[in-house]
């Protein structure tokens, strides 16, 4: 990540240390970064971003790095006007298109296929969304350790994907990385991968390997809400894991066969309603400490991060009690 501003792997671990213990007495740093702390205490301070000799301090990085990051936009302005010196060139001969207007590209070539997908996950900047069906097929990492995305990254896999390690390792890496991960006991229509709302790609056909790139238009459109409509009726992946003792890499103890017992529902409904923890606790005639528990329990099974999301999948999701609020 610090790589653009100028900064090595271990230049910029050394340097966040010290930003974080600054003032740091140097036999700390020696004791913690081992023979090579020295060397990059050297860098550092020859970059002014400490100073210092037995006791270091960190030197406030916008004055120092600021330059950087406007060379790197200004490399960045350079290459985008001249790729898209390059995209017109494409479009002036009308042999390598079949129409400027046409919002859906064939692509054949393994290559151009790799580079399309490699394209729309590296360049997102709101939101990827991504099916896998069976079988996995395997093009290229969806999350790159070296060009990592502040993204929103869902991806919506069918179940059967969970028999191939492959897949289990690289869903292992995206769910590691930050992307919500939904399974479906139904089988996907095709593969996808699409990003921010504007260009996907998913296979032509199940024979040849052409894949088409889809561009904003009425296509797009109803590929995104078709993946919608079923990553909203999917389970979550922390769920799916419990609930068939398949999570990746190890296997978990399945839920409690009670965790939707009366008490349980009952709690549910409350939260659908709004009710706050002590009215659950009084109505119910339970425990702080049992409310406690038993939230906990609905949190870990649905993947919800907070009460105010379990409460939406309690009330719209098919693999829960239906609880709507009266």
């Amino acid at each position: 990540m610090y790589q653009v501003l100028g900064l090595g792997e271990e230049e910029s671990n050394l340097y966040q240390f010290v930003l974080a213990n600054s003032p740091v007495r140097r036999e700390h740093i020696l004791e913690t970064f081992g023979d090579a702390a020295d060397r990059l205490l050297l860098q550092l301070i020859d970059k002014r971003l400490t100073s210092g000799e037995d006791l270091v301090i960190a030197c406030n990085p916008e004055s120092v790095l600021s330059g950087n990051v406007l060379r790197a936009h200004k490399q960045y302005t350079t290459a985008k006007g001249a790729l898209n010196d390059l995209i017109v060139q494409y479009h002036a001969n009308l042999n390598n298109r079949v129409s400027m207007d046409n919002p859906v590209e064939v692509l054949t070539e393994p290559q151009a296929v790799k580079a399309a997908f490699a394209t729309i996950r590296d360049t997102a900047v709101h939101e990827l969304r991504a099916m896998y069906t069976h079988p996995f097929q395997f093009v290229t990492e969806l999350v790159d350790e070296v060009v990592p995305h502040e993204t929103q990254c869902k991806i919506l896999v069918e179940a059967r994907v969970f028999a191939d390690p492959e897949a289990r390792r690289d869903l292992q890496k995206s769910h590691n990385s930050g992307c919500e991960i939904r399974v479906t006991d139904e089988d996907l229509p095709t593969k996808l991968l699409a990003k921010d709302g504007e260009l996907a790609i998913m296979p032509r056909d199940g024979e040849t390997g052409a894949v088409l790139m889809i561009r904003p238009g009425l296509m797009l459109t109803v590929v995104l809400a078709a993946f919608d409509m079923r990553w909203d009726a999917a389970i979550p992946a922390g769920t799916y894991w419990v609930r068939t003792q398949e999570k990746v890499g190890r296997r978990k103890r399945r839920a409690s066969n009670d965790v939707f017992d009366q008490e349980g529902v009952a709690i549910l409904r409350m939260l659908v309603e709004g009710a706050t923890d002590s009215m659950i606790v009084n109505t119910l005639g339970i425990s702080q400490r049992t409310l406690t528990r038993r939230v906990a329990e609905f949190l870990t099974l649905s993947g919800a991060k907070n009460r105010f999301q379990l409460g939406w999948i309690a009330a719209n999701s098919d693999w829960m009690p239906k609880l709507k609020a009266s």
